[in-house]
């Protein structure tokens, strides 16, 4: 070690510099060792993050995280599993980043509100939360929700048959004045979005292009020229759509107050089955195409075509492991301070 770091000196090379340089060699060593070691295997399963209560509010979330953009927060609360729908590109026309809109799916049978045994897990190796209770009648009932891509999976599967209401929420169903949007205080207007429902599903979109932009008013008046300011909400078309292998007949709208927000909820109840699937496509894209993402969505309902996405998800994130990794003193738990770091730098990758 002395001996290298003389000849880096007489290279006239600081000491900083040579050791910096040192680490990243060793750095380098020690990633080939631990990827000798763990890249045909999985991630320990304590990293996975396990809940046995349903949470109080949003605020209690569990993240979910898709690719392209995007994302979902999921936690069961007041007997229904519910969703935040993100996309990392669904800026409005005054350059704000804003969620999709609400998922609610609540079993009829209260399966999700009198519980005798209740867990939900995020599994960080395959990027999947699965919740599963078993009722005061013994009953079983879980959901599995997973992204490919940027749609969106829930799969239910229960012991006994189970009727299922959906319910897709928004606090755009209307243009909203003077609203407090961020830390500043800063008075807002939310524009509406459209909104259409049928038996195949619900397909609901924000287009940019139909109404002013105070960003794009701001930019003209900088002393720029030749877009040299990105505009990312300029023409932009985001939203979602949502189809279910079972008919969606009986749409109905109702006004809501829901978690800390005001809007309308458009509310459908399916016949009762063991296995249920929703696919939920989340779009946004500069002129972007809502007609098509029900046809987009519903493909995934083939189950040979559901079948390969999944192996290329799963493959997607066996190559997302294995490039990068911090795993410390895999055999201890939580108790251990090292072992959280490891965890805790996974956690922020998957993130």
């Amino acid at each position: 070690m002395n001996l290298f770091l003389d000849l880096l000196m007489q290279m006239k090379i600081t000491e900083s510099y040579c050791r910096i340089i040192l680490l990243l060699i060793l750095s380098t060593i020690f990633h080939h060792h631990l990827k000798a070691q763990f890249s045909d295997s999985k991630l320990p399963g304590g990293y996975s993050v396990r809940w046995d209560t349903p949470s109080e509010d949003a605020w209690e979330s569990m993240p979910l995280s898709g690719r392209k953009g995007a994302g979902a927060n999921v936690w069961v609360q007041d007997g229904s599993v519910w969703l935040y729908l993100g996309h990392s590109a669904a800026y409005d026309e005054d350059g704000r980043l804003l969620k999709l809109g609400a998922i609610r799916i609540t079993p009829v049978d209260s399966s999700l509100f009198r519980f005798t045994s209740f867990q939900q897990e995020l599994d960080v190796n395959t990027g999947m939360i699965s919740i599963r209770t078993i009722s005061e009648r013994n009953d079983q009932i879980q959901f599995h929700i997973y992204f490919l891509g940027e749609d969106l999976v829930v799969e239910k599967q229960s012991s006994q048959p189970s009727s299922l209401q959906l319910s897709v929420g928004s606090w755009r169903d209307e243009t909203r004045d003077s609203l407090f949007l961020d830390m500043g205080k800063r008075v807002h207007t939310l524009r509406a979005d459209s909104f259409w429902t049928g038996d195949r599903g619900m397909r609901w979109y924000h287009n940019n292009g139909a109404y002013p932009s105070v960003l794009q008013t701001e930019l003209r008046m900088q002393p720029f020229t030749g877009g040299i300011v990105h505009n990312p909400g300029d023409k932009n078309i985001f939203g979602a759509a949502i189809v279910s292998d079972l008919p969606s007949v009986g749409w109905k709208k109702e006004k809501v107050s829901w978690q800390r927000w005001k809007g309308s909820a458009w509310t459908v109840s399916y016949r009762a089955q063991n296995k249920q699937t929703f696919i939920i496509a989340l779009r946004s894209q500069p002129n972007g195409m809502p007609s098509a993402w029900m046809s987009e969505a519903s493909a995934l309902l083939n189950e040979k075509t559901l079948l390969v996405r999944k192996q290329k998800e799963r493959a997607h994130w066996k190559s997302f492991w294995d490039r990068s990794f911090i795993v410390i003193n895999p055999e201890k738990d939580s108790s251990d301070s090292a072992w959280q770091v490891g965890r805790n730098y996974q956690l922020f990758r998957y993130m």
